[in-house]
């Protein structure tokens, strides 16, 4: 089974002792970030009131976003660890660093590194508990390397949360991997099923679902779930082998 397809942005202001400055935060699984990564409504350029010892943080960071914007993954990931080490180093709040650490699980993700990718997102849970978004993602992740019992807990995490569909649906997605990797079908289908209701435009869901209905005999309704991960996904070349046989 496949990492649960996400997209999404987050929009969050860099503060470094109450003082905001430019921000940019933006991430998607499924394509590096470019120049149509928005600026946040909150962006004051206040680079004149940083104090001295603070200005190396704030330039690593801004360097970091030119370079994530610019679609260079691994510059940017450089220069994000790079904030990160100034900002330990200089003693700052570990919540200033959640920009650094959400690109940073965002651009490792793209590269295809998913140990680094989860790495990053577990400092973000850690800094912030209920980030329901990074912990939903963070267990589909964790499902996709078959850490199903981490993947468990951080997608119980996430929906004790009570998140909004889109951000519901990968938790759903880890727990019906999870399921289905132990042979408990009748769980893996219904978590399956779920997240084709939360997440319809996920060509993995329907997969995925199909599979586990597939495993029980329920054939025709296999058929018509692989059918709809072909419509919404017509190079999916497993899906595409499915209907084959």
């Amino acid at each position: 089974m496949c990492v649960f397809s996400l997209s999404r942005q987050i929009y969050r202001p860099l503060l470094i002792i109450g003082l905001i400055f430019q921000c940019h935060a933006g991430y998607s699984q499924t394509s590096p970030p470019a120049a149509s990564i928005p600026q946040s409504s909150n962006t004051i350029k206040a680079k004149a009131s940083i104090p001295d010892e603070l200005k190396p943080v704030a330039a690593a960071y801004d360097k970091a976003v030119k370079l994530h914007k610019a679609g260079k993954i691994d510059l940017a990931i450089a220069a994000y660890k790079e904030f990160i080490q100034l900002g330990m180093k200089a003693k700052i709040l570990r919540s200033s660093l959640l920009p650094g650490y959400q690109n940073l699980g965002s651009l490792y993700e793209v590269s295809g590194n998913f140990k680094e990718a989860s790495d990053a997102l577990i400092q973000v849970v850690q800094i912030n508990p209920k980030d329901a978004s990074a912990l939903a993602h963070l267990s589909a992740i964790l499902a996709g390397r078959q850490d199903y019992d981490r993947a468990k807990i951080y997608a119980t995490q996430a929906l004790a949360l009570k998140p909004p569909p889109k951000i519901a649906a990968p938790a759903h997605f880890a727990l019906g991997s999870a399921a289905g990797a132990a042979k408990d079908l009748v769980t893996a289908e219904k978590e399956f099923r779920i997240t084709t209701e939360l997440a319809p435009e996920n060509p993995q869901a329907f997969f995925n679902y199909a599979l586990m209905l597939n495993r029980q005999k329920k054939l025709n309704l296999a058929l018509e779930n692989i059918e709809k991960a072909v419509r919404l996904a017509p190079n999916f070349l497993e899906a595409r082998l499915f209907l084959a046989y």
